[in-house]
């Protein structure tokens, strides 16, 4: 997610990489796969959110999560990604 353009303060915020727009997709699905090989053991119990308004890179980040046994949800805007967020927790809540 695009958060600030300073990777220090990225790094400080909680992200584990910082990529430059635009990306490659390989760049990308590398990124991607060295998250998950450093959090180590298991997949979460959660399920991943992910927000991509491009279908096959969408596709791609989905495929890789769910080799990994990621359980994902997947929202194409920040509006999506907050209604699907907000009928989580009301389903969390019932």
């Amino acid at each position: 997610m695009t958060i600030v353009d300073q990777p220090g303060i990225g790094t400080a915020l909680g992200a584990d990489e910082y990529l430059i727009k635009p990306v490659d997709k390989p760049t990308l699905l590398a990124a991607v796969e060295r998250c998950l090989r450093s959090r180590g053991g298991g997949a979460p119990a959660r399920t991943i959110l992910v927000v991509e308004d491009d279908s096959s890179t969408l596709e791609m980040i989905v495929e890789l999560l769910k080799a990994y046994g990621y359980a994902v949800s997947t929202a194409a805007d920040g509006e999506q990604a907050r209604a699907s967020v907000a009928q989580s927790c009301r389903a969390c809540h019932s």
